[in-house]
């Protein structure tokens, strides 16, 4: 290829004439085929973007759906483990109570004497009146 038709390719590709002029036949070489191997680059980027025959829309069809059951798995996958996550909570309050429970059972044993009888500061007198170790 001559170097006018070199420098034409290149214009054509949107280069500035000026600095086209300042370049030599190599440097124009180089240019034109980095050019052009854009070009290719781009033409089959273009091809795969806009696909034209009918199995690439039911490829998409499939890969939509694909999409639509993994949302919908990702979905139901989080149910469980907000559900998991309410069970562990109510789990641990029932847990807490019955601790409560038990705590509080314990305490009324405590204030309560053994058999039903009275502890030996807590004696009733003939009248009725509590006898302690404090007498006035």
């Amino acid at each position: 290829m001559s170097t006018d038709r070199l420098r034409a390719t290149l214009t054509k590709a949107g280069y500035d004439g000026d600095r086209l002029s300042d370049m030599g036949r190599t440097e124009l070489l180089e240019t034109v085929a980095d050019v052009r191997a854009h070009e290719d680059l781009s033409q089959e980027a273009a091809e795969a973007a806009l696909p034209t025959d009918e199995s690439f829309s039911v490829g998409s069809e499939a890969g939509t759906e694909a999409v639509r059951l993994r949302t919908l798995e990702l979905e139901a996958e989080e149910r469980r483990a907000t559900r998991e996550e309410r069970k562990a909570v109510r789990e641990a309050e029932e847990r807490r109570d019955e601790r409560e429970r038990v705590r509080l059972k314990k305490g009324e044993q405590r204030g309560r004497p053994r058999n039903g009888k009275l502890r030996k500061g807590e004696r009733k007198g003939k009248n009725g009146e509590q006898k302690g170790r404090l007498r006035k």
